[in-house]
């Protein structure tokens, strides 16, 4: 990728505004996650929305202590995958 080409950088600030208004709150359990939010779309590119369970279904972790725990997690994933 050269450096004129766009890059789309609103992934997680999206995330967190679906799983804000999906009305997900902190500690949860993967599964329960899952199920509250995995058919909501998210915007992942400038024309694009994924489901977020496409999104967090390869995090490695099964229980979130806390929204940061999820957001590591969650950026871990997206970085092993680059």
């Amino acid at each position: 990728m050269s450096n004129s080409e766009p890059v789309y950088v609103s992934t997680v600030h999206h995330l967190v505004k679906v799983l804000a208004d999906g009305k997900v709150s902190f500690p949860i359990e993967k599964t329960e996650l899952l199920r509250k939010v995995s058919s909501l779309k998210v915007k992942t590119d400038f024309d694009v929305y994924t489901p977020i369970g496409e999104i967090i279904k390869d995090i490695q972790l099964d229980y979130f202590e806390c929204a940061a725990a999820f957001y590591n997690a969650l950026t871990a994933c997206l970085c092993a995958d680059m």
